[in-house]
C-alpha cells in the first residue's frame, strides 16, 4: 500500500504564499555586494591598464632616446654623442583613446653619459631616465647600455 502525500502551496511557504521582508533585504544586500565587486574590479582593471600603457610608452621613449645617442658619431676626430643629450627631452605620451585616470601625460627623458674607460677600447655608459607621473605618484624607467668608439 502506498500513501499519497499532497502538498499545498500555502502549507509549504506559510499562509501568505510570499517571501518575508528579511529574505528580500538579504537578497538585495547580496545583489548589491555582487554589483559593487564587479564595479570595483572594472575600475581597478582600468587603472592598471592605464598605468601599464604609460609604463610601456615611457619605456619606448627611453629606448628611443638611447637609440638616438647610439646613432651619433663618435670616433677619434668627431664626438657627436655629447650634442645628442645637451638638454632633457620632454615628450607627450601617445594614446589611442582618452584616458580619465592619466591626466598628466608628460614624460621627461634625462640622458647621462660618462666615460667607463679612457684607454683603448674607449667605452661610455649611456643611461636614459624617463620620468613620468601617474595619479600623483612619480615613476622612472631607466635604460642603460655601453657604447664603444667607432673606428
Amino acid at each position: 500500500m502506498q500513501t499519497q502525500q499532497t502538498y499545498s502551496v500555502n502549507r509549504r511557504f506559510g499562509k501568505s504564499g510570499g517571501i518575508v521582508l528579511a529574505e528580500a533585504v538579504v537578497g538585495i544586500g547580496v545583489f548589491a555586494m555582487i554589483v559593487g565587486t564587479v564595479l570595483t574590479g572594472y575600475v581597478t582593471t582600468t587603472r592598471r591598464l592605464a598605468w601599464a600603457s604609460n609604463a610601456a610608452s615611457a619605456q619606448a621613449m627611453a629606448v628611443g632616446s638611447l637609440e638616438q645617442v647610439f646613432g651619433a658619431k663618435w670616433n677619434r676626430s668627431l664626438d657627436e654623442m655629447t650634442n645628442a643629450c645637451t638638454n632633457p627631452l620632454a615628450n607627450m605620451f601617445v594614446r589611442t583613446q582618452t584616458n580619465t585616470f592619466a591626466l598628466n601625460g608628460l614624460a621627461t627623458n634625462a640622458i647621462i653619459i660618462f666615460n667607463v674607460s679612457t684607454n683603448d677600447p674607449k667605452l661610455r655608459m649611456v643611461t636614459v631616465n624617463c620620468a613620468w607621473s601617474f595619479q600623483g605618484k612619480n615613476f622612472t624607467n631607466t635604460v642603460a647600455a655601453l657604447r664603444g668608439q667607432n673606428y
